[in-house]
């Protein structure tokens, strides 16, 4: 005979296994906040990056002003 797939369940073995449907879904959130997180830091460290170049040439330029005034 078959065993009826859908037993009365205890309240403990409900307890169980709703943990164990709440961790199955954990793993697909756990991807997604890992892949969000991810893609931010790229966009913060390009930001970063475009910044300090920016800031470089502008340094450059005013180094460049200085020279040329203080040899004219």
């Amino acid at each position: 005979m078959k065993k009826n797939q859908h037993p009365h369940l205890t309240p403990f073995q409900f307890i169980l296994r709703a943990q164990q449907l709440l961790r199955q879904d954990d793993r697909g959130e756990k991807g997604y906040a890992m892949m969000m997180i991810s893609i931010l830091s790229i966009l913060l460290f390009s930001l970063l990056a475009a910044y300090m170049t920016t800031t470089n040439l502008s340094k450059s330029a005013t180094n460049a002003y200085v020279d040329g005034t203080n040899s004219f």
